[in-house]
């Protein structure tokens, strides 16, 4: 039903409300409709409430969808029970304590001891093994106790000839590398680079270059794309140590050039990477050079633009603000994005006058207005008060309305425009929808007043959005919220 009615959202709700109310009480059935309002209705209210009762009858039957519910509404006492139960499966049980590892609410000690407790009743299997060495690696940089859990799942498959086997061999070698044990990382890893495995090759030649053998770690990389010329991996890998050997035309045709280019995941999660690690300890101007040659290949704006992100994640944000210049230069107004991440990176440098007086001749003044939803969108309210604070100039419902959403989200009470805010809309048009709307979002109105009128298609989606600002200060939407939909 869901594939042919893809196409035609407003028939696939009639016929999945139809369903709904043909259905009986059973727990399965709610996760059916669960899905499909999550899946192809985007509908989070029902599927939150459907989902809610699915926690807290704790189906004994459907424990993977009882663990995907206490995850989506953040039912953490059942997740930990879920956890714990031992006559559940131990990938149920998994990924369970994997929602669990990354749920603020869940005491770290209780992380822990589930850790331990799945660990050793699991045998250190793959399916507990696996999340937790990453969760350790990547979350919390604790790579000794990561290292650690590698080794006790290779004392218990000490006679195992296999693909897994030699990537856990491999791990186990970059996990000493990250601890700084170059030599002893290689002696660990080097018997099993001849199995060819894609990882292996790229942790051996990260290896060899902490090592100082830099063009045995550029051979060996090499010889990883060209096995897996269509691996995005395996090219950062390769570009990283072309970067760190100054060649960086040559790295930025490895991931930049026609063939073969890696999708924006890949950019996101490791190309980026790469070229922060290798830039981190070396001059601005290296990384400009280096950047200007990956500009050149056109790999795409998105792409690039999770470069210069990784260095403002990590703080260095005078490098971001002139590798955001590099993007900028020629560039029209219709690079308005960009100017703002520039301006939060050099806000974040030199202090907000700098950047708001850099991002005030940047801009076209009369620009400014219809761009504020990105300032929104970005969270830079400030900008939404700040970039021309004349009390004298008029601005539309519209720029009010994102004024009194941002301060909704952000904590009306405590917002400093709280009191300019109650002086404009003590006098707006309740004929405008704007005005209206934002009276409502600031709890002024209550949610009859959304429906003075009809309403297009657009507002409906504009009303809807506002109500969902309201209902996150409210803690949720009331039963006499009004429903939008035909």
């Amino acid at each position: 039903m869901r594939n042919s009615l893809f196409w035609k959202p407003d028939a696939l709700f009639d016929v999945v409300s139809r369903l709904a109310r043909r259905l009986d009480t059973r727990v399965r059935h709610q996760w059916t409709l669960a899905q499909s309002l999550f899946t192809d209705q985007h509908d989070f209210r029902r599927t939150e409430k459907l989902c809610r009762g699915i926690s807290r009858l704790s189906p004994e039957d459907l424990p993977w969808e009882r663990a995907w519910c206490g995850n989506f509404v953040g039912d953490t006492r059942d997740l930990l029970a879920l956890a714990a139960d031992r006559r559940k499966g131990i990938e149920v049980r998994s990924a369970a304590l994997h929602y669990l590892r990354f749920d603020p609410k869940t005491p770290r000690e209780s992380v822990r001891s589930l850790d331990r407790r799945l660990l050793e009743e699991s045998g250190y299997d793959r399916a507990v093994v696996g999340p937790y060495i990453d969760y350790l690696e990547d979350e919390l940089k604790d790579y000794g106790r990561a290292r650690e859990a590698t080794e006790a799942w290779l004392s218990r498959h000490r006679d195992e000839d296999s693909l897994v086997h030699t990537i856990y061999v491999g791990r186990r070698a970059h996990l000493l590398d990250l601890e700084g044990r170059h030599a002893e990382a290689w002696l660990a890893i080097e018997p099993v680079i001849a199995s060819w495995q894609g990882a292996v090759m790229g942790w051996a030649a990260r290896i060899l270059e902490n090592l100082r053998r830099h063009e045995e770690a550029v051979n060996l990389a090499r010889k990883a794309v060209d096995r897996y010329p269509d691996s995005g991996e395996a090219r950062g890998d390769l570009a990283e140590l072309l970067w760190r050997g100054d060649r960086f035309s040559d790295a930025a045709d490895i991931v930049g050039g026609q063939s073969h280019r890696p999708e924006l995941p890949v950019w996101e999660r490791s190309i980026s990477k790469n070229f922060f690690r290798a830039f981190q300890d070396r001059s601005p101007d290296d990384s400009l050079k280096a950047f200007d040659a990956l500009v050149a290949q056109r790999p795409g704006v998105w792409s690039l633009q999770t470069v210069i992100a990784e260095f403002a994640q990590q703080k260095r944000f005078e490098l971001a603000f002139r590798l955001e210049g590099r993007m900028l230069q020629g560039r029209g107004d219709d690079y308005f994005v960009y100017r703002v991440n520039a301006y939060q990176y050099l806000k974040g440098w030199k202090g907000e006058e700098e950047g708001l007086s850099w991002l005030r001749a940047q801009l076209d003044e009369k620009r400014v207005e219809p761009g504020m939803p990105v300032f929104f969108e970005m969270k830079e309210d400030g900008l939404l008060w700040d970039l021309y604070p004349d009390p004298r100039r008029h601005w539309s419902s519209s720029t009010w309305l994102l004024r009194a959403c941002a301060a909704a989200l952000r904590g009306f009470e405590a917002s400093p425009h709280r009191e300019e805010l109650l002086a404009h809309y003590r006098g707006a048009d309740t004929a405008d929808l704007d005005d209206r709307l934002g009276r409502h979002v600031l709890n002024l109105e209550g949610y009859d007043t959304v429906r003075l009128g009809p309403l297009s298609e657009e507002d409906k989606g504009l009303a809807a959005f506002v109500m969902g600002v309201r209902a996150v200060g409210d803690g949720g939407l009331p039963p006499e919220a009004v429903d939008l939909r035909p």
